[in-house]
This record gives structure tokens, C-alpha cells and sequence, in this order.
């Protein structure tokens, strides 16, 4: 399950969602060290150690995904599934000061977009099932 997790990242317009690695917690870590950003997450400062152990938490979790916002501006080369790209990271209240505009946001709508999706996508699958169901069952009806 943690390699599966690990390879599923989300493309939006202006911003890639990658799964939370081990190469992302230093970074991540300095950020957690902003007052107000840890006020907005309502986290607790953590040792560097503790988030180490809390990004291993996380991926081991069947029932949760963490994603690391990348500005796709600052990847460099070419973005590839399953990668850290910890170049591409920048703190998202950095991002929307620089920008004047929400990423958080976008990232969250892009988020969204891709479950709708993926669940139009079950609904017909299971919709296609259904039908083949009824096409069996009316054969035998006739028969």
C-alpha cells in the first residue's frame, strides 16, 4: 500500500499534488516553524525527529493521503509520478503572497474535480454493469 500511495499525484493547472515522502520533511518541517502558519493548520510545533515519525505515520494510514503542494513553475525538467520534486516546493501562504491568489484553493478544487471524476467514472462502470445484468436476465426471461 505505501509504494501504491507513493505513485499517485494529482496534475492541475498551475500546481501538482504529490503524495507527503520522506525527502519533503525538512522543508516541510521549516515551515512548520512559522507562528502563523502553524495557528492556521492548528498544528504543534514538532521536533524534526516527530515529523519524520508522523510522515511514516501517514503513509502507512490506509485511510489517509497527504499531498505536498508543487508550484509547477519552480520543477525543474520534467515532472515524473512517484518523484519528490522537492524543488517545486514552496509553502502555500508563500505562494499566495507572491501570487495575491489563492493555490490552497485551486489545489483543493483540482482535488475535488479528480474524486467527482473518479466517481462518474465508478457510476458508469457500475451502471455498464448493471445493464449487462438485465440484458443476461432478459435473455433467460425469454429462453
Amino acid at each position: 500500500m505505501e509504494r501504491e500511495k507513493e505513485r499517485v499525484s494529482l496534475e492541475g493547472g498551475r500546481v501538482i499534488l504529490v503524495p507527503y515522502m520522506n525527502e519533503h520533511v525538512p522543508k516541510y518541517h521549516e515551515w512548520m516553524k512559522d507562528t502563523a502558519l502553524l495557528q492556521a493548520t492548528g498544528s504543534e510545533p514538532l521536533t524534526l525527529n516527530q515529523e519524520y515519525q508522523m510522515q511514516l505515520t501517514r503513509t502507512q494510514d490506509p485511510n489517509k493521503q497527504t499531498f505536498i503542494v508543487l508550484d509547477k513553475q519552480l520543477v525543474v525538467g520534467e515532472f515524473n509520478h512517484g518523484e519528490p520534486h522537492v524543488e517545486g516546493i514552496s509553502s502555500v501562504p508563500k505562494l499566495e503572497r507572491e501570487r495575491g491568489q489563492s493555490v490552497g484553493a485551486k489545489s483543493q478544487r483540482d482535488l475535488w474535480k479528480r474524486k467527482v471524476k473518479h466517481i462518474a467514472e465508478e457510476a458508469q462502470s457500475l451502471k455498464e454493469s448493471l445493464d449487462r445484468y438485465d440484458a443476461r436476465n432478459q435473455k433467460r426471461v425469454t429462453k
